[in-house]
């Protein structure tokens, strides 16, 4: 590619993924962005599954530092992306704008955006962003050290609330008090409220909620497992091995602050 070097580059990140490595969104020049890449020879390429860089040959006068703006939008790529990310107030349908900072460095997505106040063209990115091209990236860029911006979105934490049903026909022949969710692996124990019995879709079932809120994670470092005790000092019984997390946005009629797992016993 010649003399073509990284005059910046932009990352995502959202800790609701692995290594924070967000898949949700996508970034690509604007048309106004389009224009101007093809006006002064640069190239826009996605570099990882979460960056991308703007290349410009450098030895080369390279952009008006003076005037050159570069244009972008980030398009959604998952429809579930609202479910999982901490942002009072947003909606998918809106359209949104913020300018980068040249000189690169972490910036909050849900801090620095605003709404236009209107919706969004039909195939239109969600989220619009401005790039001034100035002397100091252009600098930068010819050190071999050029600016990146990372724009970074949040997971919520929330309290999970299971529900355990028995099967249709079965009893909950055993008090509440015996049964026990427990966290296995990873650096934190989490640790659930005592089982209470209650009535939800129609019978009786037994509940139970996490003490503290837990961030919402694609894939958590720890599993849980749902204990009944013996009694008579014996060993408590796995009920079962594996008692799979929250799911966003599957139990809707929670409270804001819950997630909701129903399994059957």
């Amino acid at each position: 590619m010649g003399s073509y070097r990284p005059l910046c580059s932009i990352r995502i990140a959202h800790d609701y993924f692995d290594g924070e490595r967000c898949r949700a969104l996508l970034c690509r020049p604007a048309a106004a962005g389009a224009g101007l890449l093809r006006r002064r020879g640069m190239l826009f390429r996605q570099t990882a599954e979460n960056a991308w860089a703007l290349l410009c040959d450098i030895s080369g006068a390279g952009p008006d530092t003076d005037a050159d703006v570069l244009f972008l939008e980030l398009q959604l790529a998952d429809s579930g992306f609202v479910l999982y990310t901490r942002w009072p107030g947003f909606r998918p349908d809106a359209a949104y704008a913020a300018e980068l900072p040249a000189a690169g460095g972490d910036v909050e997505a849900a801090e620095i955006f605003r709404s236009t106040g209107g919706g969004r063209a039909i195939g239109s990115g969600c989220f619009r962003l401005s790039l001034p091209l100035t002397r100091g990236m252009l600098d930068a860029a010819r050190a071999g050290a050029p600016p990146c911006c990372t724009l970074r979105f949040h997971a919520p934490a929330c309290r999970w609330e299971y529900l355990f049903l028995p099967e249709p026909g079965i009893l909950l022949d055993r008090g509440e008090e015996c049964y026990r969710l427990e966290t296995v692996g990873g650096p934190l124990r989490y640790r659930f409220s005592p089982f209470e019995r209650v009535r939800a879709y129609g019978q009786e079932v037994c509940r139970t909620l996490s003490e503290e809120p837990i961030p919402l994670r694609e894939r958590y470092d720890f599993r849980l497992r749902l204990d009944v005790s013996s009694g008579n000092g014996r060993p408590a019984r796995t009920v079962l091995r594996e008692v799979p997390p929250p799911l966003p946005g599957r139990y809707l009629d929670t409270a804001p602050d819950l997630l909701r797992q129903v399994c059957r016993l």
